[in-house]
């Protein structure tokens, strides 16, 4: 499937959205999705890779996780984020990015920056909206 068709189904599955009631939600939906892949790679060094630092658990008795495996849970929550855009029932992606950061920030206390858990409390609301479009 080539990104033309991509963008085309997203556009006809979300149609009711652009300009219903319900715009915000979906305009929101795409902002903070947006802002959230941005800052994360905007810090790719605090969320993977070799560090300067030692990484600082929550809890003590969790182990750090080894380097491929914490830029696998990047670009998985990269992609949750895209597909949380494209999606017109993002329901399972939020709650599935929400429950990586949140492994993330468990395993270093320090990625739990501001912007972060602003973003998390948002797309935590936007996660109980139904998505259900009456046709």
């Amino acid at each position: 499937m080539n990104l033309l068709a991509i963008v085309k189904n997203s556009v006809t599955t979300n149609r009711h959205f652009s300009f219903d009631s319900e715009s915000r939600l979906y305009w929101l939906k795409i902002v903070i999705s947006l802002g959230l892949i941005s800052g994360l790679l905007l810090s790719l060094k605090l969320w993977a890779g070799a560090r300067f630092y030692p990484l600082l658990p929550v809890l003590d008795i969790l182990p750090p996780i080894p380097n491929p495996i914490d830029w696998m849970i990047l670009l998985t929550i990269l992609s949750l984020l895209t597909a949380t855009i494209f999606s017109s029932k993002p329901n399972r992606f939020i709650w599935a990015t929400l429950a990586l950061v949140s492994l993330l920030v468990f395993l270093d206390q320090t990625r739990l920056q501001p912007w972060v858990y602003e973003y998390s409390f948002i797309l935590f609301g936007l996660a109980f909206f139904s998505w259900n479009v009456q046709e």
